[in-house]
């Protein structure tokens, strides 16, 4: 597995475009130091909580991430798109 710092790096630059949940909800997010934050939510999530995330990657959905991480539909969505997990997971 790669480290996240590669990971949190490649969020980092896919900031502003298009992500799609599980559900296909459209959605872009910015980042601010260590959080982010979707055009559909008022909360940042944190890069703790993308972090949590990525060491249970790959999952089949959302619902794996459940009591686990703030968010899960983004982060799930984020974590598992093309642009960010490439052919690592």
């Amino acid at each position: 597995m790669i480290p996240f710092s590669e990971v949190w790096e490649r969020i980092i630059q896919n900031a502003k475009k298009v992500f799609y949940t599980k559900k296909g909800l459209k959605f872009t997010y910015a980042i601010q130091g260590k959080t982010l934050t979707t055009d559909r939510t008022q909360y940042p999530l944190t890069q703790k909580d993308v972090m949590s995330a990525f060491r249970h990657v790959p999952l089949e959905g959302p619902g794996e991430l459940t009591g686990l991480v703030r968010g899960q539909s983004y982060i799930w969505a984020i974590l598992h798109d093309t642009r960010i997990r490439k052919k690592d997971w």
